[in-house]
């Protein structure tokens, strides 16, 4: 997952997330990888947080293992 903070959201704002699928690679295992465009738009309709996933999606019948090991970090550069 990838995102940039392009603008403040103050606190009490009201925000709305959005998603779409720009790609899909079919694998051999009993999962999918979709690759999503994201972002979160104010009341204005401005995107304060654009970015992209990749999330696994079981097949029908099929079984998600997790790829990795989830670690989150933020890393602030001034």
């Amino acid at each position: 997952m990838s995102f940039q903070f392009r603008q403040m959201d103050v606190v009490g704002a009201l925000l709305a997330v959005w998603a779409r699928v720009v790609g899909k690679k079919v694998t051999d295992q009993s999962y999918d990888l979709e690759t999503l465009e994201l972002g979160i738009v104010n009341t204005e309709g401005c995107e304060s947080t654009p970015g992209t996933a990749i999330v696994a999606l079981p097949l029908r019948g099929g079984r998600v293992r997790y790829l990795l090991k989830a670690r989150i970090f933020f890393r602030v550069v001034m």
